[in-house]
């Protein structure tokens, strides 16, 4: 049976919730090492993976957080105490500290 291209394809239709800071990873596969024999990016927040088979999934992975961005201005609280931003980075950097270990 020939391959077909679907454009917009998704593979799978996943749910998952993040909550404070996650760890990242995004890392350029080449054809020679993809399993799918194409060169894509790998991408990953907490636990989620995703792999960006081409420019047109970038730009809609993008367009879909900069759209959160500004949805995030009016859904979540400011932090605009300099006090609470201090604190807030004393314990990321805490928790990626304790991650590495």
């Amino acid at each position: 049976m020939p391959h077909v291209e679907i454009p917009g394809y998704c593979e799978v239709i996943a749910s998952a919730r993040l909550r404070g800071d996650q760890e990242d990873r995004v890392q350029g596969l080449t054809h020679l090492t993809s399993r799918t024999g194409e060169a894509h990016i790998a991408l990953r927040v907490g636990q989620v993976l995703l792999y960006l088979e081409d420019r047109d999934a970038l730009d809609a992975l993008i367009r879909a957080v900069d759209k959160a961005e500004e949805l995030g201005e009016s859904v979540f609280p400011p932090v605009d105490d300099e006090f609470v931003r201090a604190e807030v980075r004393a314990r990321r950097a805490f928790q990626k500290a304790r991650r590495k270990r």
